[in-house]
């Protein structure tokens, strides 16, 4: 099962199943392995790579219950890559 799909602009979305998000929380990511991150204004899967680890341990903040504000992104959920 395909986790994400391509829109017009070629970005990928967050492939729903019974109209629920296919997402971990973020209390379950790992930030130093590769995955998808879901950013919550726009609705974008994000390629997260471990090259981002330090800048978000070092501004990764909490922003709501569920949600990680990093580096102007307000991260909501993620998925294992493709």
């Amino acid at each position: 099962m395909s986790l994400s799909c391509s829109e017009p602009d070629g970005l990928p979305r967050v492939l729903t199943v019974m109209n629920r998000p296919v997402l971990r929380p973020m209390s379950e990511f790992d930030p130093s392995r590769p995955a998808m991150v879901h950013e919550q204004l726009n609705g974008h899967l994000i390629p997260w790579s471990t090259e981002d680890l330090e800048r978000y341990s070092k501004y990764a903040e909490p922003e709501a219950e569920g949600v990680i504000w990093w580096e102007g992104f307000l991260l909501d959920g993620w998925c294992e890559p493709e």
